[in-house]
């Protein structure tokens, strides 16, 4: 009886621990997925920074077919240091009364950091619906 109670563990202990290697490698294998928006209005988003020196360039575009108009809110922030806040260093609000949207904006004097632009869109349709969506650029470093 002894023998086939520890075969028994022995038998449930190899199947865990193949178990445990097969998570392990699915775990540690990237996977690619594709993330594809939907919106009602809007066809397009985006939101970018670029630094050069202490100087950061924010540009945000947007395109919605049917749109009368399109203004954003464009935020340029800088990571505390502390979990996932950030600070607000710059605001800029535009609003064209078209199909297509592009805001460029600069801020110099930038003190070292990680920084970021995210933009807050709301488009208006030719029929008067609304919608509202926010882009985030990736983060780029100020030595």
């Amino acid at each position: 009886m002894k023998k086939i109670v520890s075969l028994l563990v022995s038998a449930c202990m190899a199947v865990s621990a193949l178990t445990a290697s097969a998570i392990a490698l699915d775990y540690d294998t990237p996977v690619s997925e594709e993330i594809i928006e939907d919106y009602a209005i809007f066809n397009s988003l985006t939101s970018g920074i670029s630094i050069s020196g202490n100087t950061a360039t924010c540009t945000s575009t947007a395109t919605a077919g049917t749109a009368s108009s399109i203004s954003a809110t464009q935020r340029l922030q800088k990571y505390s240091g502390w979990l996932w806040f950030w600070d607000d260093v710059e605001t800029w609000t535009q609003t064209e009364n078209r199909t297509s949207f592009v805001m460029i904006n600069s801020k110099s004097g930038l003190s070292s950091g990680t920084y970021r632009v995210v933009t807050e869109f709301t488009v208006t349709s030719t029929s008067g619906q609304t919608e509202t969506e926010t882009a985030t650029s990736f983060e780029r470093t100020v030595s």
